[in-house]
């Protein structure tokens, strides 16, 4: 009874610590011993139990991580009640995870002792990579994101992706694992793993190093750019009688930063404009332009767009003649925030709470000052390759968003933590304005070079400066190969482990 209450324990601490870096970015450390404890528990148990004991940590990690699911339910009128059911469920659903996770780990340790420094942190990265490909639209909770602010660590991201930081945490946990089953139960540790884990970790390091100090190639083109965060409530976003005050607010925030200031561009965040372009609001429309009519430069904002009975969420850039010159549609939309799937087989009142929008077709690009950009909108910057195609073809990455939706809870948090790997991953600046939460410049090395007052009223002003070749890496050329190249190195060593069966 006493070691069952211990074991429980120490799956709750290892689920805590799991999610905690989420939370808490500068704990990026933690990421690197908080499965220990599970594995310790796991070792020696059945199947069934190794599972169970998966699913009670994930229920804490996911628990941690994405509590803030609870917010968006209230901002449709839900009671807190359901909210807090529905976001526990969640966890216990994506928990399975975990267990599925726990109970393969069990194994490998039972019966493939010598490759587990391998095989177990290639579980959990396949387990992250096949969820998070199959429903992309979903990709919080990667365990790699934790390591955003440790910036020498996440450079070989670049080669790998955020994966390829996934399976060095992992493999961090395993070698821990065996250090201490080493002097517990004087349990063999094989020196040549320790060896091995020591020189991947030099490299790593030194790969980080050399990329962080390498001048970057001379400045051949810049955008002076101007950045808002105005800190509207969900609440009031779309409330028809706040319209005008929020358009003079934009407006009133827009003159703060072009006084004195000789812009390129201005940039608005996510459905930033209070209304959904249409026939329907043509007066409104008519009333916005006349108020940024005096502006003198390009303005880039989020809107809702209505064409053909169709709503799509677009990035659309303004010229200085006020001509919408060009306009980028989400292609990946969010379940029940944009779209409600299977909409005929749930309750009324849930596909009452969306008006579903249409995704886009194609990506596009926008072309200023001779600069090329695309525009990821909000949570299309957790989608790695996606973010990728966009990349290839673009300068730089402007990512506007709108987490009002999340109030001062985590996910914004984690959202910039995808950010900045995809800056890295694809060697291109990212520019992030929010409508709230998180917003900055995050150079092409995953460094946060300015940064406004996360959920406060703040605008901010950068000169880009880019080189005039596009920088291309393996990672933005190959995308996901390396968890592809993970299984096959897993099917070589099972095919070597029971070739005697052959």
């Amino acid at each position: 009874m006493k070691n069952k209450l211990i074991n429980i324990i120490l799956l709750i601490i290892s689920g805590l610590l799991t999610g905690l870096p989420f939370s808490y970015p500068n704990l990026y450390f933690i990421s690197w011993f908080s499965l220990v404890p599970l594995l310790l528990v796991i070792k020696d148990q059945t199947p069934r139990m190794a599972f169970r004991s998966g699913v009670l940590s994930g229920i804490f990690f996911f628990g941690t991580a994405i509590y803030w699911i609870v917010y968006p339910q209230l901002i449709f009128d839900l009671s807190l009640t359901f909210a807090v059911i529905v976001t526990i469920f969640l966890s216990i659903m994506l928990s399975i995870l975990i267990g599925t996770f726990a109970l393969i780990s069990n194994y490998l340790i039972k019966h493939y002792q010598n490759f587990i420094l391998f095989l177990i942190p290639a579980t959990w990265m396949i387990i992250e990579y096949l969820t998070r490909t199959i429903d992309s639209s979903f990709s919080f909770g990667i365990i790699g994101y934790t390591q955003a602010y440790f910036p020498i660590l996440i450079q070989i991201a670049d080669i790998t992706g955020v994966y390829g930081v996934t399976f060095l945490i992992i493999l961090i946990n395993v070698l821990i694992y065996k250090i201490i089953l080493h002097f517990k139960y004087n349990k063999i540790l094989n020196k040549l793993e320790v060896i091995t884990v020591s020189l991947l970790l030099i490299f790593v390091f030194s790969y980080g190093l050399i990329n962080l100090n390498f001048p970057t190639n001379e400045a051949r083109r810049s955008l002076k750019l101007g950045l808002m965060q105005p800190n509207i409530s969900q609440e009031i976003k779309w409330d028809h009688q706040h319209r005008t005050n929020i358009i003079n607010w934009y407006v009133r925030l827009t003159d703060q930063l072009i006084e004195d200031n000789d812009l390129d561009l201005v940039i608005w965040p996510e459905t930033a404009i209070p209304f959904v372009l249409s026939p329907d609001n043509m007066n409104w429309q008519k009333y916005l332009l006349r108020r940024i009519n005096k502006f003198n430069v390009s303005l880039f904002t989020g809107a809702l767009n209505k064409i053909n009975d169709n709503v799509y969420n677009q990035a659309i850039l303004i010229n200085q003649q006020i001509k919408m010159t060009d306009n980028y549609s989400k292609l990946s939309l969010v379940p029940f925030g944009e779209y409600i799937p299977f909409r005929n087989l749930l309750p009324a009142f849930v596909g009452e709470l969306v008006n579903d929008k249409t995704s886009g077709e194609k990506e596009k690009y926008f072309k200023l000052k001779g600069v090329t950009w695309s525009s990821p909108i909000c949570s299309e910057i957790l989608n790695a390759s996606l973010v990728s195609e966009l990349a290839s073809n673009s300068q730089f990455l402007i990512n506007i968003s709108n987490e009002a939706w999340f109030h001062q809870s985590n996910a914004p948090i984690q959202i910039w933590q995808a950010a900045i790997f995809r800056a890295v991953e694809n060697r291109r600046p990212v520019i992030k304005v929010s409508n709230t939460g998180v917003s900055g410049i995050i150079n092409k090395k995953g460094k946060v070079i300015k940064k406004m007052s996360p959920f406060q009223p703040d605008t901010l002003i950068y000169e880009l400066k880019l080189a005039r070749n596009n920088e291309i890496t393996i990672y933005n050329k190959y995308n996901y190969y390396f968890p592809y190249l993970v299984i096959l190195v897993i099917l070589f060593i099972l095919l070597k482990r029971n070739e005697s069966l052959f």
